[in-house]
């Protein structure tokens, strides 16, 4: 990940460490954050999961506009692994 974050963002890291004790691990390949802020748009998608106008985009979640907590986040989420899943197999 450092390759591909700027280093604001990996100097941000610690920083923040220090004022949420274990918010930084060692091990981790990636922090992510989560907010109690929703989102303003909605990506539009069709009955496949995928953008109605771009192909093999999935809009997930609450940033995309589908979900409004963490629970309806995951079941999106899972929603989104069975139709990529599903266009892999049609592709094959």
């Amino acid at each position: 990940m450092t390759e591909l974050l700027p280093d604001y963002c990996l100097e941000a890291i610690p920083v923040f460490n220090k004022k949420i004790r274990g918010f930084a691990m060692e091990d981790a390949l990636l922090t992510g954050v989560e907010t109690r802020t929703s989102s303003p748009v909605c990506i539009k998608r069709g009955i496949d999961y995928q953008s109605v106008n771009t192909k093999e985009l999935y809009p997930a979640g609450g940033r995309a506009g589908y979900a409004g907590g963490i629970m309806s986040a995951a079941i999106d989420g899972i929603r989104i692994a069975e139709a990529m899943a599903l266009a892999m197999n049609e592709d094959n």
